[in-house]
């Protein structure tokens, strides 16, 4: 195998640990509201910090694939408003 094809299959992988990330980003936001919006009604908000909380995990496990995932803006968004989130929440 050539090196540009290795290079081909290497960018291709992380591309799609990528978009996975992104999604995940989004779940995390949308629940990041969730929580805040839901203390802002007066609701109970402990079951949607523990699916947060579930979330974030598996958003941290994507991110693993590749230490420049951690530098994604994405990733580093939903991470702000996750701690925003629970910050507010405790």
């Amino acid at each position: 195998m050539t090196n540009f094809k290795k290079l081909q299959i290497e960018i291709q992988g992380y591309d799609e640990e990528r978009e996975k990330l992104i999604k995940k980003s989004r779940d995390v936001l949308k629940l990041s509201k969730q929580v805040i919006y839901a203390i802002h009604r007066g609701d109970n908000a402990d079951s949607l910090v523990k699916e947060i909380e579930q979330e974030l995990k598996a958003l941290d496990n994507i991110a693993k694939f590749n230490e420049m995932m951690l530098s994604e803006g994405s990733y580093k968004i939903a991470v702000q408003e996750f701690v925003e989130a629970i910050l507010y929440y405790n």
